[in-house]
């Protein structure tokens, strides 16, 4: 016996998983682009080492 809604998984979870695999390859271009255009800017350094390890924004509200 075949649930139904096994169809409907066989059918969204390929579709998600690609969008996902989609997103991860245009984030990586972006970053590559952004990357680029910082290597010509004189400050770059400076506004790479106020990064941290993780993204600052959105900004975390304090409770």
């Amino acid at each position: 016996m075949v649930v139904p809604a096994t169809a409907a998984v066989e059918l969204v979870i390929p579709r998600v998983a690609g969008q996902v695999k989609e997103l991860k390859e245009q984030r990586a271009t972006v970053a590559r682009e952004v990357e680029g255009m910082l290597e010509d800017f004189p400050l770059a350094s400076v506004l790479m080492s106020m990064c941290g390890d993780r993204p600052s924004w959105p900004p975390r509200r304090s409770s």
